[in-house]
């Protein structure tokens, strides 16, 4: 049997459309709602978790997300 290995949710936000994340290399893509995307680089498992279970996703990515990970426009 194959493990997940990449997770991909529509995000209900007013600010994301879709997070991508992938579990080995630990990116996480981040797909806004004005269509540009991001990557951040050497996001944990955890804080992945924390982003998408959380109640603001917007609030969860300032805080856990933003200015914590390198990033790069995709």
């Amino acid at each position: 049997m194959s493990k997940v290995t990449i997770e991909t949710i529509s995000v209900d936000s007013s600010l994301v459309s879709f997070m991508t994340y992938h579990k080995i290399s630990k990116m996480l893509y981040v797909t806004f709602k004005n269509g540009t995307l991001y990557l951040y680089n050497n996001v944990d498992r955890a804080t992945f978790e924390e982003v998408r279970d959380a109640e603001s996703i917007g609030k969860a990515l300032h805080s856990k997300i933003f200015g914590v990970f390198k990033y790069e426009k995709v």
